[in-house]
């Protein structure tokens, strides 16, 4: 520690005892300090108003970007964007309702015109007939008889006789007669071919007129009665 002490300004022997020192003298007092602004002219307010401080630019830094946070600019821009976008739809839904409006009008109106009886036939009374096909099945069916004999044309076609002749053999009996009570043919006068008419053989000689001999005598009915016997048994004809 003392190796900047100079080894000769140590004096040997030295005394460092403690010796009374004697006190230095007290400052003397400061005065006044002068002002050294006294000479300077002050300003006077009305010369502080009329100076103008002009601001000069301040260049900021950029502002630092954080993709976590929205930019209000290009948020404004997507809300005027979304407004101008719900717009047009408003616009187009509006076009298509009144585009459906006027197809439904003149759909409406050219049907009316096509068909004008339309209310004509709505305001008639309703027909209560019932077309039910089982209900027209069970109509009963119009019957032709052309010749009034008691059989249909149809079944008169069937059967081989004349539709519009009431007696098609001309035996004296009709042709409904024989199919439906003698059971006889109607195009054939004689139908058992005996030699007689099926109407004398029913109503005349009382025989029968599907039996060519009616009494089983071996000859016919016809051959008997032209001989003067009895188509039904023994004996002699007896002219009635």
């Amino acid at each position: 520690m003392f190796d900047d002490v100079k080894k000769g300004d140590i004096v040997p022997n030295q005394d460092f005892s403690l010796q009374p020192t004697t006190p230095s003298p007290a400052p003397a007092p400061m005065s006044a300090v002068d002002d050294m602004f006294g000479a300077v002219e002050k300003p006077s307010a009305i010369s502080v108003a009329k100076l103008q401080v002009k601001p000069s630019p301040v260049n900021l830094p950029p502002m630092p970007t954080n993709p976590n946070i929205p930019n209000p600019i290009l948020m404004e821009d997507e809300h005027s964007q979304g407004a101008i976008m719900k717009k047009v739809f408003v616009a187009l839904s509006g076009l298509v309702l009144l585009a459906l409006v006027v197809w439904g009008a003149y759909h409406f109106f050219v049907s009316k015109k096509q068909n004008p009886n339309t209310n004509n036939t709505q305001n008639q009374p309703v027909d209560n007939t019932n077309t039910n096909p089982d209900n027209v099945n069970n109509q009963p069916e119009v019957i032709l008889d052309d010749d009034g004999d008691g059989l249909s044309n149809a079944e008169e076609t069937g059967l081989g006789s004349d539709p519009k002749l009431a007696d098609t053999d001309n035996d004296g009996l009709s042709d409904k007669d024989e199919v439906r009570i003698h059971r006889t043919t109607p195009t054939n006068p004689d139908t058992d071919n005996d030699g007689l008419y099926d109407k004398e053989e029913l109503f005349t000689y009382q025989t029968n007129a599907l039996d060519p001999d009616t009494d089983n005598d071996t000859y016919l009915d016809g051959v008997e009665v032209q001989n003067g016997y009895n188509p039904n048994g023994e004996g002699l004809l007896i002219n009635k």
